[in-house]
Formats: C-alpha cells, structure tokens, sequence
C-alpha cells in the first residue's frame, strides 16, 4: 500500500508505534524477549518480502492478533499500516520461496 509522498514520515511514525503495540502484545502473550525481538525485526514491507512463508505466515497472524487486542480507536489509526504490511506479506506468499 503506498503512502502519499508527503506522508512517509507520518507512516514511519505509525509503522513504528504499531510495532511497539505488536511486541507489547507478544510480551503480554507470555512470549520471550528473543520471540519479541524477531517479532519486530519481521514487521516491515522489506523483511516480509524476504523471510520465508512459514515466517511470513507467522507474521501476518500476529498482526491479525494484536490488531484483534487493540481498543477500537488504535485498531482505527493501525488499519492502513496492518492492512499494508498484510497485502505486501500477501503478494510475496503468492510469489514462492521456490520461485526465486
């Protein structure tokens, strides 16, 4: 999904507030510093386009999780950074770690 172009500081901003509520949602899930961390690091449109399907697919279910677990006002201002990051983890899955 991409961001006017005089919006990309804006959606750094949002990218990375959601992150920090997706790690925050990991820790709250019982999951380890080192979970939370590849968590983070898995949460761009350059790493989803890289990391293997099965990560990928881990990926975009956490992300369909912690938006579940947001407060209806932040699942409002993370639709559009979720929603990107799922068509990008989407479009790569599509393309096949065999294929490349």
């Amino acid at each position: 999904m991409e961001q006017p172009e005089g919006n990309k500081g804006a959606a750094m901003i949002l990218l990375r507030e959601f992150t920090e509520a997706c790690v925050a949602y990991a820790a709250k899930m019982g999951k380890s510093a080192k979970a939370q961390a590849t968590l983070a690091s898995w949460l761009s449109k350059k790493s989803l386009s890289i990391i293997s399907d099965e990560n990928r697919a881990k990926a975009v279910q956490y992300i369909t999780d912690c938006v579940a677990d947001m407060s209806e006002a932040d699942q409002a201002k993370f639709e559009n950074t979720a929603l990107g990051l799922v068509e990008v983890a989407e479009a790569a899955a599509s393309i096949g770690d065999d294929e490349l």
